[in-house]
Protein backbone atom coordinates (compact mmCIF):
# COMPACT_ATOMS: atom_id res chain seq x y z
CA UNK A 1 0.00 0.00 0.00
CA UNK A 2 2.95 2.48 1.21
CA UNK A 3 4.92 1.56 -2.04
CA UNK A 4 1.66 2.18 -4.50
CA UNK A 5 1.31 5.24 -2.64
CA UNK A 6 4.65 6.32 -3.12
CA UNK A 7 4.45 5.70 -7.35
CA UNK A 8 1.58 7.50 -7.12
CA UNK A 9 2.71 10.15 -5.69
CA UNK A 10 6.33 10.30 -7.65
CA UNK A 11 4.39 9.74 -11.13
CA UNK A 12 2.00 12.79 -10.17
CA UNK A 13 5.28 15.00 -9.11
CA UNK A 14 7.12 14.02 -12.28
CA UNK A 15 3.99 14.70 -14.47
CA UNK A 16 3.50 18.28 -12.75
CA UNK A 17 7.39 19.09 -12.92
CA UNK A 18 7.81 18.05 -16.79
CA UNK A 19 5.17 20.56 -17.74
CA UNK A 20 6.45 23.17 -15.35
CA UNK A 21 10.00 22.29 -17.05
CA UNK A 22 9.03 22.34 -20.32
CA UNK A 23 7.35 25.94 -20.45
CA UNK A 24 10.06 27.27 -18.47
CA UNK A 25 12.78 25.80 -20.78
CA UNK A 26 10.88 27.42 -23.64
CA UNK A 27 10.70 30.70 -22.29
CA UNK A 28 14.39 30.57 -21.70
CA UNK A 29 15.19 29.24 -25.10
CA UNK A 30 13.36 32.38 -26.29
CA UNK A 31 14.71 34.48 -24.19
CA UNK A 32 18.08 33.21 -25.20
CA UNK A 33 19.20 32.35 -21.80
CA UNK A 34 21.16 29.15 -22.85
CA UNK A 35 22.72 28.11 -19.69
CA UNK A 36 19.08 28.23 -17.91
CA UNK A 37 17.73 26.24 -20.71
CA UNK A 38 20.56 23.68 -20.81
CA UNK A 39 19.76 22.88 -16.84
CA UNK A 40 16.22 22.59 -17.47
CA UNK A 41 16.50 20.50 -20.29
CA UNK A 42 18.63 17.80 -18.37
CA UNK A 43 15.45 17.74 -15.47
CA UNK A 44 13.06 17.48 -18.79
CA UNK A 45 14.76 14.38 -19.91
CA UNK A 46 14.56 12.86 -16.89
CA UNK A 47 10.81 13.42 -16.73
CA UNK A 48 10.17 12.06 -19.68
CA UNK A 49 12.06 8.79 -18.87
CA UNK A 50 9.94 8.62 -16.15
CA UNK A 51 6.71 8.86 -17.77
CA UNK A 52 8.03 6.18 -20.60
CA UNK A 53 8.75 3.28 -18.15
CA UNK A 54 5.72 4.07 -16.61
CA UNK A 55 3.80 3.60 -19.62
CA UNK A 56 6.12 0.36 -20.37
CA UNK A 57 5.32 -0.87 -16.92
CA UNK A 58 1.40 -0.53 -17.97
CA UNK A 59 1.14 0.74 -14.45
CA UNK A 60 -3.12 2.36 -15.13
CA UNK A 61 -2.84 4.41 -12.30
CA UNK A 62 0.48 5.45 -12.15
CA UNK A 63 -0.05 6.79 -15.89
CA UNK A 64 -3.28 8.90 -14.45
CA UNK A 65 -1.15 9.91 -11.77
CA UNK A 66 1.07 11.24 -14.03
CA UNK A 67 -1.30 12.76 -16.21
CA UNK A 68 -2.98 14.89 -13.26
CA UNK A 69 0.15 16.30 -12.53
CA UNK A 70 0.57 17.36 -16.17
CA UNK A 71 -2.31 19.15 -15.88
CA UNK A 72 -1.90 20.60 -12.59
CA UNK A 73 1.54 21.68 -13.72
CA UNK A 74 0.16 23.59 -17.07
CA UNK A 75 -2.31 25.17 -15.24
CA UNK A 76 0.05 27.06 -12.69
CA UNK A 77 3.42 27.23 -15.65
CA UNK A 78 0.75 29.49 -17.43
CA UNK A 79 0.13 31.52 -14.41
CA UNK A 80 3.69 32.94 -14.61
CA UNK A 81 5.29 35.15 -17.23
CA UNK A 82 8.84 36.30 -17.88
CA UNK A 83 9.29 39.97 -17.09
CA UNK A 84 11.97 42.68 -16.67
CA UNK A 85 10.85 44.97 -13.56
CA UNK A 86 11.67 48.18 -12.45
CA UNK A 87 12.10 49.55 -9.45
CA UNK A 88 11.33 52.77 -9.78
CA UNK A 89 10.92 55.72 -7.44
CA UNK A 90 7.44 55.59 -6.63
CA UNK A 91 6.21 52.19 -8.33
CA UNK A 92 7.47 48.84 -10.23
CA UNK A 93 7.06 48.85 -13.74
CA UNK A 94 6.79 45.26 -15.56
CA UNK A 95 7.79 44.97 -19.11
CA UNK A 96 6.87 41.47 -20.94
CA UNK A 97 10.51 39.75 -22.15
CA UNK A 98 9.01 36.39 -22.87
CA UNK A 99 11.40 36.33 -25.98
CA UNK A 100 14.36 38.22 -27.45
CA UNK A 101 12.43 40.74 -29.37
CA UNK A 102 10.08 42.05 -26.01
CA UNK A 103 13.01 41.95 -23.99
CA UNK A 104 15.09 44.17 -25.98
CA UNK A 105 12.65 46.48 -26.61
CA UNK A 106 12.39 46.85 -22.52
CA UNK A 107 15.99 47.41 -22.59
CA UNK A 108 15.62 50.09 -24.85
CA UNK A 109 12.63 51.59 -23.02
CA UNK A 110 14.16 51.34 -19.64
CA UNK A 111 17.36 52.64 -20.77
CA UNK A 112 15.17 55.78 -22.24
CA UNK A 113 13.65 56.29 -19.26
CA UNK A 114 16.57 56.41 -17.37
CA UNK A 115 18.56 58.64 -19.73
CA UNK A 116 15.88 61.55 -19.94
CA UNK A 117 16.28 61.39 -15.83
CA UNK A 118 19.97 62.41 -16.39
CA UNK A 119 21.65 59.16 -15.09
CA UNK A 120 24.29 58.68 -17.31
CA UNK A 121 25.73 62.24 -17.99
CA UNK A 122 29.08 60.59 -16.57
CA UNK A 123 29.10 57.70 -18.28
CA UNK A 124 31.86 57.30 -21.38
CA UNK A 125 30.13 59.52 -23.98
CA UNK A 126 31.34 56.97 -27.45
CA UNK A 127 29.59 54.34 -25.45
CA UNK A 128 26.32 56.57 -24.41
CA UNK A 129 26.54 57.44 -28.16
CA UNK A 130 25.91 54.10 -28.99
CA UNK A 131 23.01 53.26 -26.70
CA UNK A 132 21.68 56.58 -27.77
CA UNK A 133 21.33 55.26 -31.39
CA UNK A 134 20.10 51.66 -30.00
CA UNK A 135 22.91 49.94 -30.26
CA UNK A 136 21.44 47.03 -27.89
CA UNK A 137 24.81 45.50 -26.67
CA UNK A 138 25.87 49.18 -25.02
CA UNK A 139 22.20 49.39 -23.64
CA UNK A 140 22.34 46.43 -21.41
CA UNK A 141 25.83 47.14 -20.84
CA UNK A 142 24.93 51.01 -19.30
CA UNK A 143 22.22 49.03 -17.48
CA UNK A 144 23.89 46.39 -15.71
CA UNK A 145 26.90 48.93 -14.42
CA UNK A 146 24.27 50.46 -12.57
CA UNK A 147 21.50 48.21 -11.87
CA UNK A 148 22.24 48.35 -8.29
CA UNK A 149 22.09 52.16 -7.63
CA UNK A 150 19.36 53.81 -6.36
CA UNK A 151 16.29 54.05 -8.52
CA UNK A 152 17.96 51.99 -11.18
CA UNK A 153 17.38 48.75 -9.82
CA UNK A 154 15.88 46.40 -12.66
CA UNK A 155 15.77 42.50 -13.07
CA UNK A 156 14.87 39.82 -15.51
CA UNK A 157 12.45 37.45 -13.56
CA UNK A 158 9.08 35.15 -13.89
CA UNK A 159 6.19 36.47 -11.60
CA UNK A 160 2.93 35.73 -10.84
CA UNK A 161 0.26 37.18 -13.11
CA UNK A 162 -2.75 38.51 -11.58
CA UNK A 163 -3.73 40.70 -13.84
CA UNK A 164 -1.98 40.85 -17.54
CA UNK A 165 -3.01 44.57 -17.81
CA UNK A 166 -0.05 45.15 -14.95
CA UNK A 167 2.62 44.13 -17.51
CA UNK A 168 3.65 46.22 -20.40
CA UNK A 169 3.87 44.83 -23.94
CA UNK A 170 7.53 45.86 -24.58
CA UNK A 171 7.39 48.42 -27.56
CA UNK A 172 9.66 50.75 -28.02
CA UNK A 173 8.25 54.28 -28.17
CA UNK A 174 7.36 55.80 -31.73
CA UNK A 175 7.38 51.98 -33.40
CA UNK A 176 4.89 51.11 -35.60
CA UNK A 177 3.99 48.10 -38.33
CA UNK A 178 5.91 49.27 -41.57
CA UNK A 179 5.46 46.06 -42.78
CA UNK A 180 4.05 47.69 -45.85
CA UNK A 181 7.46 48.89 -46.86
CA UNK A 182 8.62 45.31 -47.45
CA UNK A 183 5.71 44.55 -50.04
CA UNK A 184 6.77 47.96 -52.10
CA UNK A 185 10.69 47.01 -51.76
CA UNK A 186 10.27 43.26 -52.90
CA UNK A 187 7.95 44.70 -55.64
CA UNK A 188 10.65 47.46 -56.32
CA UNK A 189 13.52 44.70 -56.96
CA UNK A 190 11.21 42.89 -59.29
CA UNK A 191 11.22 45.83 -61.50
CA UNK A 192 15.74 46.23 -61.78
CA UNK A 193 17.37 45.92 -64.70
CA UNK A 194 20.61 47.10 -63.87
CA UNK A 195 23.90 45.23 -64.10
CA UNK A 196 23.94 43.10 -61.00
CA UNK A 197 27.81 43.77 -60.65
CA UNK A 198 26.78 47.29 -60.44
CA UNK A 199 25.08 46.99 -57.67
CA UNK A 200 25.16 49.73 -54.64
CA UNK A 201 26.93 52.05 -56.67
CA UNK A 202 24.37 52.27 -59.34
CA UNK A 203 21.25 52.85 -56.52
CA UNK A 204 23.18 55.25 -54.77
CA UNK A 205 23.48 57.19 -57.90
CA UNK A 206 20.20 57.05 -59.08
CA UNK A 207 18.79 58.25 -55.88
CA UNK A 208 20.81 61.00 -55.73
CA UNK A 209 20.27 61.67 -59.20
CA UNK A 210 16.59 61.73 -58.37
CA UNK A 211 16.54 63.73 -55.55
CA UNK A 212 18.45 66.22 -57.74
CA UNK A 213 15.23 66.16 -59.92
CA UNK A 214 12.67 67.16 -56.67
CA UNK A 215 15.38 70.06 -55.83
CA UNK A 216 15.58 71.24 -59.34
CA UNK A 217 11.40 71.27 -59.69
CA UNK A 218 11.38 73.41 -55.82
CA UNK A 219 13.99 76.02 -57.83
CA UNK A 220 11.32 76.21 -60.76
CA UNK A 221 9.23 77.09 -58.29
CA UNK A 222 10.87 80.10 -57.42
CA UNK A 223 11.93 81.26 -60.70
CA UNK A 224 9.06 80.29 -62.90
CA UNK A 225 5.94 79.97 -60.57
CA UNK A 226 6.27 82.79 -58.64
CA UNK A 227 6.94 80.80 -54.90
CA UNK A 228 3.75 79.17 -55.83
CA UNK A 229 3.23 74.89 -56.34
CA UNK A 230 1.11 74.59 -59.06
CA UNK A 231 -1.02 71.50 -59.93
CA UNK A 232 1.29 70.92 -62.83
CA UNK A 233 4.55 71.41 -60.34
CA UNK A 234 2.95 69.35 -57.65
CA UNK A 235 2.49 66.40 -60.16
CA UNK A 236 5.91 66.60 -61.65
CA UNK A 237 7.68 66.79 -58.05
CA UNK A 238 5.67 63.80 -56.90
CA UNK A 239 6.64 61.68 -59.65
CA UNK A 240 10.02 62.86 -58.97
CA UNK A 241 9.73 61.26 -55.51
CA UNK A 242 8.18 58.05 -56.76
CA UNK A 243 11.27 57.74 -58.56
CA UNK A 244 13.45 58.43 -55.75
CA UNK A 245 11.83 56.07 -53.45
CA UNK A 246 12.16 53.39 -55.69
CA UNK A 247 15.90 54.07 -55.66
CA UNK A 248 15.56 54.33 -51.92
CA UNK A 249 14.17 50.94 -51.49
CA UNK A 250 16.64 49.32 -54.69
CA UNK A 251 19.95 50.98 -52.55
CA UNK A 252 18.27 49.18 -48.84
CA UNK A 253 18.03 45.71 -51.03
CA UNK A 254 21.79 46.18 -52.42
CA UNK A 255 22.53 46.80 -48.55
CA UNK A 256 20.50 43.53 -47.32
CA UNK A 257 18.68 45.95 -45.20
CA UNK A 258 14.25 45.58 -45.18
CA UNK A 259 12.87 49.18 -45.58
CA UNK A 260 10.45 48.51 -42.71
CA UNK A 261 13.39 47.94 -40.06
CA UNK A 262 15.45 51.13 -41.55
CA UNK A 263 11.72 53.21 -41.02
CA UNK A 264 11.24 51.71 -37.49
CA UNK A 265 15.09 52.39 -36.38
CA UNK A 266 14.45 55.93 -37.95
CA UNK A 267 11.60 56.17 -36.03
CA UNK A 268 12.88 55.40 -33.05
CA UNK A 269 16.15 57.59 -33.24
CA UNK A 270 13.98 60.49 -33.81
CA UNK A 271 11.69 59.39 -30.55
CA UNK A 272 14.25 59.44 -28.38
CA UNK A 273 15.86 62.79 -29.37
CA UNK A 274 12.19 64.11 -29.14
CA UNK A 275 12.06 62.42 -25.71
CA UNK A 276 15.89 63.83 -24.54
CA UNK A 277 14.85 67.23 -25.98
CA UNK A 278 17.80 66.91 -28.74
CA UNK A 279 15.59 67.31 -32.32
CA UNK A 280 17.40 70.62 -32.81
CA UNK A 281 21.31 70.62 -32.66
CA UNK A 282 23.88 69.13 -34.42
CA UNK A 283 25.33 65.66 -34.75
CA UNK A 284 23.98 62.06 -35.89
CA UNK A 285 24.54 60.82 -32.04
CA UNK A 286 22.94 63.52 -30.48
Amino acid sequence: MITTLFILLFAFGCGFALDVIWTKCVSCVQSRRALAAANLSVMLYICTVVSTLLIVDKNTLAVAAYALGGWIGTYFAVGTIHVLVYYGKHDQSYWLADTAAHRDAAFKILFSMLDGDQCYEDEDEKHLAKARAGDIRAIRGLLESRRNCEYEEWELVDVDVVDPADVNEATPPGSADFSDFDVYQEAAHSLAVYPEDAGISYTALGLAGESGEVADHAKKVIRDDDGIVTPVRRAAMLKELGDALWYVAETATCLGANLSQIAADNMEKLFGRKRRGVLKGDGDNR
